[in-house]
């Protein structure tokens, strides 16, 4: 009996530790989603106004040099969307582990990411 006993405690300690270690991993990729977001997608989408504020400006004075600026908006443009793609695969929203009001905020990102 205590033998039995005994591996029944430690097979619960093993998979709450696995439960551990699921979490921390979620955790991760969601700060990770989130850094990438807060980083890089900022970065690209200011990359994308200014490529397409230059292509304007080129276009507006008739310079050759407009169709590659507006190859630069369309290649921030691509980035940003793989960005986002990337995003959503690291941090999928759920509702039930963490509630209804992050999932929310979370969708609110993702559609800030795609508009």
């Amino acid at each position: 009996m205590a033998a039995n006993a005994a591996l029944q405690r430690e097979s619960a300690e093993r998979q709450g530790m696995a439960q551990d270690m699921l979490e921390v991993s979620d955790r991760e990729q969601r700060r990770i989603g989130q850094d990438l977001h807060d980083g890089l997608g900022q970065l690209l989408a200011g990359m994308a106004f200014l490529s397409q504020a230059l292509a304007t400006k080129l276009a507006r004075h008739g310079m050759r040099e407009m169709a590659e600026a507006t190859q630069l908006v369309q290649l921030a443009n691509q980035a940003m969307t793989w960005g986002r793609e990337l995003v959503c695969g690291l941090s999928p929203i759920e509702v039930e582990g963490e509630g209804f009001l992050p999932a929310l905020q979370l969708l609110a990102t993702q559609t800030e990411w795609a508009y």
